[in-house]
């Protein structure tokens, strides 16, 4: 068996998915301004990319209720692709 055979058997079996902050925050973005943005967590944060300079303004005047959605002690960073 090579190694590739092997690390194929088990990583293809395997369902991933997102952590429910990701998805929380993606549902979030996309119902309120149609788009949808690049998500990251950190240890102690979650990195929003979004393509325009006004999404993330419109984006940062949301950001307690979004806070409030993802119910995390994580900081929310909005960031311009």
């Amino acid at each position: 068996m090579i190694m590739t055979d092997s690390l194929n058997y088990l990583l293809g079996n395997k369902k991933y998915q997102e952590p429910e902050e990701i998805s929380q925050i993606k549902k979030f973005v996309f119902e309120k301004f149609a788009e949808t943005p690049h998500v990251e967590i950190n240890k102690n944060s979650i990195i929003i990319t979004v393509d325009s300079g006004a999404l993330a303004t419109s984006l940062r005047y949301k950001i307690l209720e979004l806070q409030s959605i993802v119910k995390t002690d994580k900081k929310l960073i909005i960031r311009i692709k």
